[in-house]
């Protein structure tokens, strides 16, 4: 009962707050967190470091998306990065009951520069309940987002809010 207690829970704060369900392509398995304003990328990207330590989170890559295009074209483009995090033993868990779960690992965030007003900043990262209310997915991987889901979402809103 209390799992169960503890899924709506989350399902009800991911869906509520600072963050949204993203309309577009993938509508409700991303959801978007504004930046506070005044924050640089750079400063978002330090601070996704920063908070991945704290929630006890692995950092394992990070994609300077920005950077790429630049050298690509030549011209200077809005920041873009790609944040890689996770825990191994958690993947290790969930990979080991269902094999398919890997392509959602490890947990991202994207840092994106709005192209019409630059210097303003969103997340965007995977929704969780759109996983844990799928019905062909085990008890025991849902367990595992579940007990792992209130990292992610404490490091996007606290990046989101300013904090480092």
């Amino acid at each position: 009962m209390r799992k169960i207690g503890s899924f709506l829970l989350l399902i009800v704060t991911m869906m509520g707050g600072t963050q949204s369900a993203v309309s577009g392509g993938f509508g409700d398995l991303v959801l978007g967190f504004d930046v506070v304003e005044g924050m640089s990328g750079e400063d978002i990207d330090e601070a996704i470091r920063s908070q991945s330590i704290e929630q006890g989170i692995n950092h394992v890559f990070f994609a300077p998306l920005y950077k790429q295009v630049e050298a690509l074209t030549g011209k200077p483009y809005r920041h873009m990065t790609i944040h890689h995090l996770c825990d191994a033993r958690v993947g290790a868990e969930i990979a080991d009951l269902d094999e398919t779960m890997v392509v959602m690992m490890p947990c991202r965030i994207a840092v994106v520069e709005n192209k019409d007003k630059l210097g303003t900043f969103r997340l965007y990262t995977t929704n969780p309940a759109v996983v844990l209310t799928d019905p062909n997915i085990s008890k025991g991987v849902k367990d595992l987002i579940l007990d792992f889901a209130p990292k992610l979402q404490a490091l996007t809103e606290n990046v989101a809010a300013g904090e480092f």
